[in-house]
């Protein structure tokens, strides 16, 4: 059996259309809870929301699959196995409460995270010793607050350290085939803005970009899974490319791919359909999809941010609408999805197809409460 298990956040509007076909069976959180459902071996699963995944472990049946998500869910046990892969990467374990600024050498740089989190939460950079007694206070308050959402097995007050890796990152989702063989569904360029509120604001791709790392990113997969031993199984996986050097995965994400429909974008921009190809085994074919059509274009996944300083209980949506899609412009705009702004930080997701690179990295100066005004 298939099945597609919703969550608290967005859930593309795709895996509501499967529900029923190709023996897709889609379930919200609550209604799994009141079945009597159990995931075996041969079930395929595909859970976007990170708020679903503790329950659907509960219901797992398989105890490889379930090592596995537990693996990579936890960021310290998946640098853990992948230490055999990247042999000079050093990082270690702490707990909240007990890290101490003699963990951390003068004048380089770090990275802190909770081992179980996600979407940034609690991510810090120590540039110097003395910045972990502000960033404890701070973590400890994101996690506080977001376990009023999410449960202990979600945001844990165990951390990871690691160097600060440098370089630009990239963002990448893919899955094990039914034979273990990576699928790679979309890579994307994941450049910063200037506002760093608005970090997810735009992800992009092109077929130089595809070009340059569609091997490294099959390899590393391939060498992932001679340790996993996974099949029919999607990965959202964060990657740093430093210049000249190897790419570096800075986490990998289970069941699921990115997340607020990136990797719809594969779908947007090449008629790829990443949910159909996943539960239908089915690879796809780069070489062709990169056509001469496409390969003189820029694809990206636009995040819309609610206006901060504004109040969002009283604007007028439509306007922010229209004014959104009057800056985007009619040519470049393949798909238009508003959101519950009331229910999410974000109000929109835009997905464009560009002729000129600069044309897209205008959104990293955008400020989006100009659209309320």
């Amino acid at each position: 059996m298939n099945y597609i298990i919703t969550g608290r956040n967005f859930t593309s509007p795709m895996l509501h259309e499967l529900d029923g076909l190709f023996g897709i069976k889609v379930l919200t959180e609550e209604k799994l809870r009141e079945s009597d459902i159990f995931f075996n071996q041969d079930d395929k699963l595909y859970v976007p929301s990170q708020s679903s995944l503790e329950l659907v472990m509960e219901r797992i049946r398989c105890p490889q699959r379930l090592r596995a998500i537990e693996l990579l869910s936890d960021k310290y046990q998946c640098r853990s196995i992948m230490k055999p892969l990247f042999p000079d990467f050093h990082f270690e374990a702490s707990i909240l409460s007990e890290m101490k600024e003699d963990m951390f050498v003068r004048g380089r740089k770090y990275i802190i995270k909770p081992s179980k989190g996600f979407f940034g939460v609690g991510v810090k950079t120590v540039e110097k010793p003395t910045d972990i007694h502000r960033f404890k206070d701070e973590i400890q308050q994101e996690l506080d607050l977001n376990r009023q959402i999410f449960s202990e097995r979600v945001f844990s007050n165990e951390l990871i350290i690691e160097p600060f890796i440098e370089g630009d990152e990239y963002a990448v989702d893919m899955f094990y085939s039914e034979k273990g063989e990576p699928v790679i569904a979309n890579i994307t360029y994941h450049p910063l803005p200037r506002k760093k509120e608005y970090h997810h604001v735009l992800y992009y791709t092109s077929h130089r970009i595809f070009q340059q790392l569609y091997p490294q990113v099959e390899s590393f997969f391939t060498r992932l899974n001679s340790i996993l031993n996974l099949h029919s199984f999607p990965i959202h996986a964060e990657f740093k490319l430093e210049r000249g050097k190897e790419l570096l995965p800075v986490e990998l994400n289970p069941l699921r791919y990115g997340g607020f429909g990136l990797t719809d974008l594969s779908y947007y921009a090449f008629g790829q359909c990443p949910y159909f190809c996943f539960f239908q085994d089915q690879k796809y074919h780069w070489k062709s999809l990169w056509n001469e059509h496409r390969q003189n274009k820029y694809y990206a996944w636009v995040l819309a941010y609610n206006g901060t300083e504004v109040d969002m209980e009283r604007v007028n949506i439509n306007h922010a609408h229209t004014k959104l899609r009057a800056f985007i412009g009619d040519k470049p705009l393949l798909h238009y999805q508003a959101l519950d702004y009331r229910n999410n930080p974000v109000f929109a997701i835009a997905y464009l197809a560009e002729e000129k690179e600069h044309r897209l990295t205008r959104w990293l100066d955008v400020d989006f409460n100009d659209f309320f005004l």
